[in-house]
C-alpha cells in the first residue's frame, strides 16, 4: 500500500464528517431526456447520453457548474490549505532519471521540483553541463499538453516525441532537431499506443496509427484496424508508406477462434 493512502483516507474521512448531513445543496440543472437503448430485449433507459457529447456547450456549462459547487463546499474547510502544503511537500521534490545513451549522447530527464513536468535534457558525457532539449512546460499555458514517448536516431542527430492533449490516447508526433533545438517541418496525427522505430540509415522511422475519424467523432469512434507505417523525414504524413494492416475485426461472437502460439 502506497505510504499517502493514510492521508488521504484522513482527509476524506475529515470532509465527510466536517460537513453537514442535513444540509441542503442546490445542484447545476442537469438535462434529462427519454433516450432507451434495447439490447437484446432488454431496454436500458439512459436520460443523460446528451452530456456525452464533451463539445457541446450545454455540457461544457454542466462541467464548469459542477466544479463551482464543489470548490465552494471545499473552500469552507480552513484545514484545505494546511493539506494542500503537505502534498505538495510530498511531491514537489527534486528528481533525476538514469541516463540513457545513444551514439555519443547522454539524455536523462529533470525536475527540479517546482516544474509540472520533467524536462529532457542531453550532454556529451555523463559529467558535463546538460543542455535543455525539450521542455513540455512551454507547450502549452495550462500544462495539459505532455509528452508521451521519445525515440532518438541512430546518428543521435533527431528526437522524435509525441505529444498528448488533455490525457488523450492520441499522439501527434514531432521531430526536433538536436542541433539546432528546432522542430521541423514533419507532423503526424492520429497515432495511438504507438512508439517509434528509426531506421538505421536515419532517413525516418516506423510508427502505428488509424484512419483519420470523421469530424466530431474524434473521441467517440471505435479504433479499428491499426496500421504500421514508414516515416521519411521531410515528407508530407500523407506518403507515409503503409508496411502492413489487417483490416479483419474479430469480434467475441463464437464463430472465430485466435490461436496465439510461441516457440521457446
Amino acid at each position: 500500500m502506497s505510504k499517502y493512502y493514510p492521508l488521504l483516507i484522513y482527509i476524506s474521512l475529515f470532509i465527510y464528517s466536517s460537513a453537514s448531513l442535513t444540509e441542503s445543496i442546490d445542484y447545476p440543472f442537469s438535462k434529462k431526456s427519454d433516450v432507451v437503448d434495447n439490447y437484446h430485449g432488454y431496454l436500458i433507459e439512459d436520460p443523460y447520453r446528451d452530456l456525452e457529447n464533451l463539445d457541446s456547450v450545454e455540457t461544457k456549462t454542466w462541467i464548469k457548474n459542477q466544479n463551482i459547487l464543489s470548490q465552494s463546499f471545499l473552500e469552507r474547510f480552513k484545514e484545505q490549505q494546511e493539506f494542500k502544503e503537505i502534498l505538495d511537500n510530498i511531491f514537489n521534490k527534486e528528481t533525476q532519471s538514469a541516463p540513457f545513451r545513444e551514439k555519443t549522447k547522454f539524455f536523462s530527464y529533470y525536475n527540479d521540483g517546482s516544474w509540472e513536468q520533467s524536462k529532457l535534457f542531453y550532454s556529451e558525457d555523463v559529467n558535463s553541463i546538460k543542455t535543455l532539449l525539450l521542455d513540455p512546460n512551454d507547450l502549452s499555458e495550462d500544462g495539459t499538453i505532455s509528452i508521451s514517448s521519445i525515440s532518438i536516431s541512430p546518428n543521435a542527430e533527431l528526437l522524435a516525441y509525441s505529444i498528448s492533449d488533455g490525457g488523450s490516447d492520441w499522439r501527434t508526433w514531432k521531430i526536433k532537431n538536436i542541433e539546432t533545438k528546432k522542430d521541423l517541418s514533419d507532423t503526424i496525427n492520429w497515432s495511438k499506443f504507438s512508439g517509434a522505430e528509426w531506421a538505421k540509415d536515419n532517413s525516418g522511422f516506423y510508427y502505428s496509427g488509424y484512419s483519420e475519424p470523421k469530424a466530431g467523432d474524434e473521441y467517440e469512434e471505435l479504433n479499428r484496424n491499426q496500421k504500421l507505417f514508414f516515416h521519411t523525414i521531410g515528407q508530407a504524413q500523407t506518403q507515409d508508406r503503409l508496411i502492413y494492416e489487417r483490416p479483419i475485426s474479430l469480434n467475441g461472437v463464437g464463430v472465430q477462434l485466435l490461436v496465439k502460439t510461441a516457440v521457446i
